[in-house]
C-alpha cells in the first residue's frame, strides 16, 4: 500500500513540477543550475539512465534480498516471507525506487528538442537528480536493514513485541480489590445463565473456510443489547474452521431475524491464516518454533533456543501479573448479553510454550536449566495458586524427563538445585 501511494505521489509531483518549469521555466534555472544545466539531449539521456538503472536496482537488490530471506526461512520459519512486504522499511525503498523510475519516465516525455518546440524542464531534470541521490541513500539503508532483520535476536525480538502487544490488548491490570470486584461481578452473572440456553438457542454459522482471526466482542455485546439477547461465543481466535461450523449460540433463539444473524457473523474475523492480534497462543507458538529449529540436530544452536526461553519467560511473567477478562459480560443495566466460551488460560499458555521446547531439548541440561529458571521468574510474578501449580507440574516434567535423558550427575545435581529455587519462589 504505501509503495502505491510513493508512486501516486510521484506522478503528481511530476505533473507540478513540469507545470512549474513551463510557467516559470528561465526564473527558476538559476535557482536548479548547482544540479542541472544541460540541454535537451542531456536531460533525455541523464532521465533515461536514472529510470533504467533505477527499475534495475530495485529487482535486483529485492531478488537478493528475497533470495537472503528464503535461505533464512529454514532457521526462523515461513513468518519471515510472509513478514518481509509487511516490513515498513521494506515498502519505503520499494516505493522510493519505484516513485523515482515513474517520476524520471514522466518527466522525459515532456522533453523536447529545437525542432520540436524546445522545452527543457530544468527544475523537474534537477529534482530527478535528487530523488536518484536519495535513492542512492534507501539502498544502503536496505543492505543495513536486511542483514538487521535477518539476525535471531532481532527475529526473536519482533516475534515477542508482537506476542506483548496482544497480551496487553486481551489482559487487564487489576489490582487486588478490583480483583475481588471483578470475581463477584463474574459470579453474579454467571447467575443470570438461563436453564435452557442449550435447548432454546439458535446457532450462528461460519460464512466460509478459514481461521479464525479477530471477534469483536464489543460490537456483539452492543448488538446482543439492542436486540435483548445472550449470546455464547463458542470459539476463540485460532480456531480452523469450515463453512458452516458454529460460531455462537443466541438466546433466545425465536428473536434471531436473518439482518441480526448478518449483524453477528460479521464481528467475526476469517482469514486464510492464523493472526497474533487476538490468538494468544499464536504468538508463543512462532516463538517455539524458531526454538526448536535451534534444537534440531541439522542447526543445533541451543544458544537460539534460550533467547527464545527467555522471550517466552518475559510474555509468560507479563501474562501472569495481569488479569483474564470475565467470560460473562453484561450491558449497562447489569442484564447478562455475552458469554466467551473455551478463552485462552494461563496453564493452557504454559504448556504451548514449553512442553515442545522439553520435549526437543534432549540432553542438553544448559537448556533444561534455562526452561526452569524461565518458570522461577515468572513464578516470581504469579499472584493466583492455579498459575504456580501450573509452573510446578511444567517444572516437575522437566526435572522428572532430565533424570532419564541427562547423563552427568553434576548436571543433574544443577537442575535439581534450579528446581527447589523455583519452589522456594512459589511459597
Amino acid at each position: 500500500f504505501l509503495p502505491s501511494l510513493m508512486v501516486l505521489a510521484a506522478m503528481g509531483l511530476s505533473l507540478i513540477t513540469v507545470n512549474l518549469d513551463e510557467r516559470y521555466g528561465q526564473d527558476l534555472l538559476g535557482v536548479v543550475s548547482f544540479v542541472w544545466g544541460g540541454g535537451a539531449d542531456g536531460a533525455r539521456d541523464l532521465l533515461s539512465t536514472v529510470a533504467g538503472s533505477m527499475i534495475t536496482v530495485a529487482s535486483l537488490s529485492f531478488s537478493i534480498i528475497m533470495l537472503a530471506y528464503s535461505q533464512s526461512s529454514t532457521q526462523f520459519g515461513h513468518r519471515l516471507l510472509r513478514t518481509f512486504m509487511h516490513d515498513t522499511g521494506n515498502q519505503v525503498v520499494l516505493g522510493t525506487f519505484t516513485a523515482t523510475f515513474i517520476y524520471s519516465l514522466l518527466v522525459l516525455r515532456t522533453v523536447r528538442s529545437a525542432d520540436e518546440n524546445y522545452f527543457v524542464p530544468s527544475l523537474s531534470v534537477g529534482l530527478a537528480v535528487l530523488m536518484t541521490l536519495a535513492s542512492v541513500g534507501v539502498l544502503i539503508y536496505l543492505v543495513h536493514h536486511a542483514a538487521l532483520s535477518l539476525s535471531a535476536p532481532h527475529v526473536i525480538a519482533e516475534l515477542a513485541g508482537d506476542l506483548f502487544g496482544t497480551i496487553d490488548a486481551l489482559l487487564v491490570d487489576r489490582d487486588e480489590g478490583e480483583q475481588e470486584e471483578a470475581e463477584r461481578a463474574r459470579a453474579a452473572a454467571e447467575e443470570q445463565i438461563p436453564a435452557d440456553m442449550a435447548q432454546h438457542s439458535a446457532p450462528v454459522f461460519a460464512r466460509a473456510d478459514g481461521y479464525l482471526q479477530t471477534e469483536d466482542l464489543d460490537a456483539l455485546l452492543e448488538i446482543a443489547t439492542r436486540h435483548e439477547l445472550i449470546v455464547r461465543v463458542l470459539l476463540r481466535p485460532g480456531h480452523f474452521l469450515l463453512r458452516g461450523a458454529r460460531l455462537a449460540e443466541v438466546w433466545p433463539g425465536t428473536r434471531l431475524d436473518d439482518g441480526t444473524l448478518d449483524e453477528l457473523q460479521e464481528q467475526f474475523g476469517l482469514g486464510s491464516q492464523r493472526s497474533h492480534i487476538q490468538d494468544v497462543e499464536y504468538g508463543v507458538q512462532q516463538l517455539v518454533e524458531v526454538a526448536l529449529r535451534a534444537l534440531s540436530p541439522s542447526t543445533n544452536d541451543p544458544y537460539t533456543a534460550m533467547a527464545c526461553i527467555d522471550w517466552l519467560t518475559a510474555a509468560l511473567a507479563r501474562m501472569a501479573a495481569k488479569s483474564f477478562p470475565s467470560p460473562c459480560r453484561c450491558d449497562a443495566r447489569g442484564n447478562l448479553r455475552l458469554i466467551v466460551e473455551r478463552s485462552t488460560s494461563f496453564s493452557g499458555v504454559v504448556k504451548e510454550a514449553f512442553d515442545q521446547i522439553r520435549q526437543s531439548a534432549g540432553s542438553s541440561a544448559a537448556v533444561r536449566m534455562r526452561l526452569l529458571e524461565g518458570l522461577t521468574g515468572i513464578m516470581e510474578q504469579a499472584r493466583r495458586e492455579e498459575d504456580r501449580e501450573a509452573l510446578r507440574r511444567q517444572a516437575r516434567m522437566i526435572y522428572e524427563s532430565s533424570e532419564e535423558v541427562v547423563g552427568e550427575r553434576a548436571d543433574l545435581a544443577d537442575i535439581a538445585a534450579r528446581l527447589r529455587m523455583l519452589y522456594e519462589a512459589g511459597q
